[in-house]
């Protein structure tokens, strides 16, 4: 009667234990995007109106950077159009399922003041919200897999003003971009609360909206150039971040 009785407790013990570890809930908060390599292929397709004439004209560059902690924040200068303002990092919080699926959403806030010798200020701002669902495979005791697919709103602004001599020149620039993000993330558990995180970026260009305004005066004489681009920005990158897991 005993050996019975020890058995059905540690059945009961066992059973418990398993739907515990199976319950889910637990929430992931993570800083992404922090350290890396991203390539940008940026095609643009911009019309201006100067007074009563306008100027169609269409550009394509590349840009690569190896970003630590989104040291500087590059968005729109009028001289060269846009340069990629998609790398900046991210705070993320992401609810784990017992079933393994995970629902959350990453965050970017960013801003920066710069002044050169030649009499030039750019100011930039940024935020972006990035809604995501993803899923959790375990490879190893340490190890797993965590592909993740989302969509990443973001709204970006630029204001480069210079003085050369007499004249001067003040410029507003806005940039509304909307990426699909594919994100296969690998997962290294140091302890059961914190992980590194590792693996490929790719931002899909949904939209890209970008107007600029420039006001130059010389004198009493002011002239303004207004132009609307439509951009597609493409980002592939090989991103590190870091995670705690509660």
């Amino acid at each position: 009667m005993k050996t019975h009785l020890v058995a059905v407790t540690l059945a009961l013990v066992s059973f418990s234990t398993g739907a515990s570890a199976q319950s889910g809930g637990h929430v992931r908060v993570s800083v992404e995007r922090a350290f890396g390599f991203a390539y940008n292929s940026i095609t643009s397709s911009s019309v201006t109106t100067t007074g009563t004439v306008t100027v169609t004209r269409e550009s394509s560059s590349t840009v690569t950077s190896l970003n630590l902690f989104g040291a500087g924040f590059s968005s729109v200068a009028p001289e060269s159009g846009l340069v990629f303002g998609g790398q900046v990092p991210r705070f993320a919080i992401d609810y784990e399922l017992s079933s393994h699926l995970t629902f959350g959403a990453a965050a970017f806030v960013s801003w920066n003041s710069i002044s050169t010798a030649g009499g030039s200020e750019l100011s930039g701002f940024g935020f972006g919200l990035a809604p995501r669902v993803g899923y959790t495979l375990g490879l190893t005791d340490r190890l797993s897999f965590w592909p993740r697919a989302g969509v990443t709103l973001a709204y970006m602004s630029a204001s480069p003003d210079s003085s050369p001599g007499t004249v001067s020149v003040t410029s507003k620039v806005t940039y509304v971009p909307v990426w699909v993000n594919v994100e296969p993330m690998l997962v290294y558990t140091v302890d059961p609360h914190f992980s590194f995180t590792l693996g490929l970026v790719l931002d899909l260009p949904l939209l890209g909206a970008v107007t600029s305004t420039t006001r130059t005066t010389v004198g009493s004489v002011s002239t303004e150039r207004t132009t609307d681009s439509s951009v597609t920005q493409l980002i592939v990158a090989a991103q590190i971040g870091v995670m705690g897991r509660f």
